[in-house]
C-alpha cells in the first residue's frame, strides 16, 4: 500500500533523486568540530598568544592533554606539523574521528588542525571540571588550595568531628561505614516502609499515602 502510494503519488524518478542527493552520516559531534575548523584561521590570531601567556597544570589523568599542550607550543613556534606518536589519548570520543579520518586521507594539515582544535577543546573542558588548573588564577586554581593542608585539617579534626557526630579516628569511621553498608538491604526497605521515612541513599521514595 505504501508503495503503491509512493510510485503513483511522489514517482520513482523522484524517489532516486532524493536518494542521490541524500547526505552522509553526521559525526558523532554533529559537525561541531568542522564548523570550527572552518574558523580555524581566524582562532590562531590568538590561541598562540593564549598558550605562551598563560601556564596550564593538570591533575592526576590529565598528563596527555599537558604533554599534547607542550607539543602544541613547540609547533606553533615552528609551524610544523603534529608529530608521530603525539598524544591522542586525550581526545573524546566524539572526536576521535576527525583525527582517524584525517590519518587515514594522509591529510597532514587538517590532520594538524583537528589535533590544534581537540587540544584547546580538551584545556576548556579540563578547565570547567578542575581537572586542568592555572596556578596564578582565582577562578580556575587547582583544587586542592581550597581544602585544608593536613596541618590546618589536624588542629580543627576533632572540632569537626564533633559537629558532624563523626568519630575523629578514620579507622573506626571506615569501620563504622562498613557496617552500615552490611545491613541487608531487605531490612533497610522494611524500616522505610514500615515508618513512611526516607533513610539517604538507601530507600527511594516513600511509601503512597506517606
Amino acid at each position: 500500500m505504501v508503495g503503491g502510494l509512493l510510485c503513483s503519488t511522489i514517482g520513482m524518478e523522484r524517489l532516486r533523486a532524493a536518494v542521490a542527493q541524500a547526505r552522509g552520516r553526521l559525526p558523532r559531534d554533529n559537525g561541531h568540530l568542522a564548523m570550527l575548523e572552518n574558523s580555524y584561521s581566524y582562532l590562531w590570531q590568538f590561541t598562540p598568544d593564549m598558550l605562551k601567556a598563560i601556564e596550564f597544570t593538570g591533575g592526576t589523568g590529565a598528563e596527555a592533554l599537558m604533554e599534547a599542550v607542550t607539543i602544541l607550543k613547540k609547533l606553533n613556534a615552528d609551524g610544523a606539523q603534529v608529530p608521530d606518536g603525539a598524544p591522542t589519548d586525550f581526545v573524546p570520543a566524539k572526536w576521535a574521528g576527525y583525527l582517524e579520518q584525517a590519518a587515514k586521507d594522509r591529510d597532514v594539515t587538517a590532520y594538524r588542525h583537528f589535533w590544534e582544535l581537540t587540544v584547546l577543546l580538551s584545556l576548556r573542558d579540563g578547565l570547567r571540571s578542575g581537572d586542568v588548573y592555572v596556578p596564578s588564577s582565582r577562578r580556575y586554581a587547582d583544587p586542592a588550595s581550597y581544602l585544608f593542608t593536613p596541618a590546618e585539617w589536624e588542629g580543627q579534626r576533632e572540632q569537626f568531628c564533633q559537629l558532624v557526630g563523626k568519630p575523629a579516628d578514620a579507622r573506626l569511621a571506615l569501620e563504622a561505614c562498613k557496617e552500615e553498608l552490611a545491613v541487608p538491604r531487605w531490612a533497610t526497605w522494611r524500616r522505610c516502609w514500615t515508618t513512611g521515612r526516607r533513610v539517604p541513599g538507601r530507600c527511594g521514595r516513600r511509601r503512597a499515602g506517606s
